[in-house]
């Protein structure tokens, strides 16, 4: 009779431990900053990048562009697992983080090809990469899209909603950037703890900047300041921390970061870029037409009963149109939007009306981090 063998229990895999934290497998990650809007492309120090609960010495983020950060990351040859670098890593491997930079992007190109476009049928576009989990890190690859401004000399309007999703419309398509506008903020609205960036960003000659930023990315700052402002202004920050749940809290904003400079964005926050900038060209044509108008009938008598009132209607008519494009840009009601489309008919007041419309629309266009010109009242 053989003696009954005891079975031991079995030990659980080995996890990776990710001993080659070296140069050859260093590469970059972007990843939600909540809170921030950076305006345009430049890499923060760490400790302004980081929030409360995340430790300098266990976590090197930098803020990097819009509400994106940057986080370096080692490899594991032979699987799909990484590891974050430290900024002991950098330091014992001799690199600065623009340095790093550099080093991982260069990784990045070796490893494969850039991100193929696939052309959608509302005239955006969709980036694919063979390796999906890098996929938003090619942002960081200024090679590859300084290619593609020979396919869009313009430039490129990008969205990147949640992960995995990177897409993108010609800057100079006003029709594919309304679509492109639409399909991100639904798509951050239901990304959850999926989310990405709740911006559009723009490339042309001048490198990456801020676009504009989605509505579902402002709403929950509005709410907050709604009840910060009526029901308890110096418990409600500390009650909705409280309230939070674990995969929400990447999305909260510290009440402690909120600037009243923040705060007085939010009360210009516009609901659709693209109505209030086209809502903007509609009253700016017809703001010629009126002046127009206006000179004929005093200038030339003789055509009172031809084209002035001709080109009055013309613009009464243009004028309503981007006034209501401007109404529901701004989220206003549909009774001021028509309110406004019928002060658009009365002589003067739609002058005065018009101009008030479009200085609405610049502020609310700039606290959304719009840069706009004369050029974006160019139809």
């Amino acid at each position: 009779m053989q003696p009954t063998q005891l079975h031991q229990p079995t030990e659980p895999p080995a996890l990776p431990t990710f001993a080659e934290r070296t140069r050859e497998h260093l590469y970059a990650i972007v990843h939600r900053w909540p809170g921030h809007c950076q305006p345009h492309e430049q890499l923060q120090a760490p400790d302004q990048s980081l929030a409360a609960d995340e430790n300098p010495a266990e976590v090197l983020a930098l803020g990097y562009l819009a509400d994106l950060r940057l986080r370096f990351v080692f490899t594991q040859p032979g699987t799909e697992g990484v590891a974050l670098a430290r900024a002991s890593d950098l330091a014992r491997l001799d690199l600065t983080p623009t340095k790093a930079l550099a080093l991982a992007t260069l990784h990045l190109r070796q490893k494969a090809d850039g991100p193929t476009l696939v052309q959608q049928s509302n005239g955006t576009f969709k980036l694919q990469a063979p390796h999906h989990l890098l996929l938003e890190s090619h942002l960081l690859d200024r090679t590859f899209w300084k290619g593609l401004l020979a396919r869009f000399p313009a430039g490129m309007v990008l969205a990147m909603p949640r992960r995995g999703c990177m897409l993108l419309a010609a800057a100079d398509d006003t029709v594919a950037q309304g679509h492109l506008f639409d399909e991100a903020d639904a798509l951050f609205a239901a990304a959850g703890p999926q989310r990405l960036s709740g911006c559009l960003l723009r490339f042309d000659q001048t490198g990456w900047r801020l676009h504009v930023r989605l509505p579902s990315s402002l709403k929950p700052t509005r709410r907050k300041r709604k009840r910060r402002s009526t029901d308890a202004p110096q418990t409600t920050g500390q009650t909705e921390r409280e309230n939070a749940r674990p995969h929400d809290a990447e999305n909260a904003l510290p009440s402690t970061r909120r600037s009243p400079r923040r705060l007085r964005q939010d009360q210009h926050s516009i609901a659709d870029s693209h109505l209030v900038t086209t809502g903007m060209q509609h009253v700016a044509v017809a703001g010629l037409l009126f002046l127009l108008a206006a000179l004929l009938w005093g200038l030339a008598p003789g055509t009172r009963g031809h084209w002035a009132p001709l080109l009055g209607c013309a613009a009464g008519a243009l004028g309503a149109a981007g006034s209501v494009r401007l109404a529901y840009g701004l989220g206003r009601m549909p009774s001021t939007a028509l309110l406004y489309a019928v002060v658009s008919f009365t002589p003067l007041a739609n002058v005065l009306l018009w101009a008030t419309l479009s200085h609405s629309g610049l502020s609310g266009l700039r606290a959304a981090g719009w840069h706009p010109s004369w050029r974006t009242l160019l139809p």
